[in-house]
């Protein structure tokens, strides 16, 4: 694998894979920008390498790096400097930021909305947001090693934060 360079990466037990072009590799983790249909950014994602099942860098994957070099995505910088060594890098990196990210654990089926409450050495929990866009009440618990992939910045993420930010405004008057 290759930084600046386009891949689609199969991850294990995953029955879709992951679309990007690497741009921080790690020895636990690498961050793309992530490429969905029509050759769309739509933001960041982690995945810890443990997932990566294999990746695929051929002559369709040459082509979709052409488009995007045309629109101008292999040119947009990297705002995110995480450090990608252990298992608990990002999470610690998110937490200090008090990002908002969605989290995909082994079922890709599922995925969770949220910032990072505690951490302890195995566990992490998430404050959750609901699909509606508001906040849970509680907590979940989770272990680093199921999060195969973190999602940063993405249009389904922005969207709820923006809904519930408005939301909040709104209640306030």
């Amino acid at each position: 694998m290759e930084r600046n360079k386009f891949y689609s990466f199969k991850l294990k037990g995953w029955h879709t894979s992951v679309d990007g072009v690497i741009e921080l590799i790690g020895s636990e983790w690498i961050l793309v920008k992530r490429i969905t249909v029509d050759y769309t950014l739509d933001g960041y994602s982690l995945i810890q390498r443990k997932y990566i099942e294999s990746n695929q860098c051929d002559d369709e994957t040459s082509f979709t790096e052409k488009v995007l070099l045309a629109k101008g995505i292999m040119d947009i910088p990297n705002f995110y400097n995480i450090s990608l060594e252990t298992q608990t890098d990002p999470f610690t990196w998110l937490k200090e930021r008090n990002v908002v990210v969605q989290f995909n654990p082994k079922d890709d089926s599922i995925c969770y909305v949220g910032r990072i409450g505690d951490m302890s050495k195995k566990f992490f929990q998430i404050m959750s947001m609901d699909t509606r866009g508001g906040w849970d009440t509680v907590s979940y618990k989770y272990t680093y090693a199921k999060i195969v992939a973190i999602d940063i910045d993405s249009d389904y993420v922005n969207s709820l934060i923006t809904y519930s930010n408005f939301e909040s405004k709104k209640d306030s008057f």
